[in-house]
């Protein structure tokens, strides 16, 4: 019986480990805007503001029209403008 609680254990603390070990998406068109719409942008001035939709409305662009490693280069520098690091 010990064997088995033991075992139980060891099986919980390696699948806890994965699960927690588990590298985060990569980022995507979606998520990117997402990220974008739902930051506060209280702080930005209203130029960086302005340029930040821009870059978005434009990554946004590409990403329908396929080019989606275009469109996240543009959404992320987007998100840069509004004070957001993005790997």
């Amino acid at each position: 019986m010990r064997h088995l609680v033991l075992l139980l254990c060891i099986s919980a603390s390696c699948a806890a480990l994965a699960a927690s070990a588990a590298p985060a998406p990569p980022p995507t068109c979606t998520s990117l805007t997402k990220q974008f719409d739902e930051a506060d942008k209280a702080a930005v001035s209203a130029a960086k503001l302005a340029e930040a939709q821009k870059e978005r409305r434009h990554g946004r662009g590409l990403c329908a029209t396929g080019n989606a490693a275009g469109g996240m280069r543009a959404l992320k520098k987007a998100l840069t403008l509004i004070g957001i690091n993005v790997d």
